[in-house]
């Protein structure tokens, strides 16, 4: 019964975009350092170099520009800074990286193990890199938002 099953409904099964419906199903990085999502952080020279990781999926670069970089009015903040409400966000600090082959470029030089962050990433085809000199010296807590998943801090060096 059990291989008929899988002879029959396995084609099936394959032909729904199962990312798009369950987008945040995958297995976890164990590298990855969530603890902005856990706690507020303080600045700290030490991270200097620390970059915070986050990946959607987007139309097109200037869409992924739109949310990141771009107010709506000159009295809105940014899609991402109001996504992102308990940090305050320097968009000047903020990079985007759109398309697959740049990701694929990227993400080597963030972390000495590529294959968890590329795991993470899975099929999407942005990601959006935040230095620690984008929270201006403030306090921050990160988390995901609804075009976003954060996938942690990386230091890079």
């Amino acid at each position: 019964m059990k291989g008929l099953f899988g002879i029959v409904f396995a084609p099936i099964a394959s032909l729904i975009p199962w990312r798009k419906i369950i987008p945040h199903t995958v297995v976890g990085n164990p590298h990855r350092d969530t603890r902005a999502m856990d706690q507020t952080q303080q600045p700290n020279r030490a991270h200097s170099n620390r970059v915070h990781v986050f990946h959607g999926t987007f139309e097109s670069e200037l869409d992924a520009t739109r949310y990141c970089i771009d107010a709506p009015s000159q009295n809105e903040p940014e899609p991402l800074t109001r996504d992102l409400p308990d940090a305050t966000i320097d968009t000047d600090e903020v990079e985007i990286v759109f398309g697959a082959p740049r990701i694929g470029a990227a993400v080597p030089m963030l972390t000495p193990h590529p294959d968890g962050l590329f795991q993470q990433i899975g099929s999407n085809n942005t990601i959006i890199l935040l230095s620690e000199a984008a929270f201006c010296g403030l306090p921050y807590t990160l988390n995901d938002t609804p075009k976003l998943r954060y996938a942690g801090a990386f230091d890079v060096t």
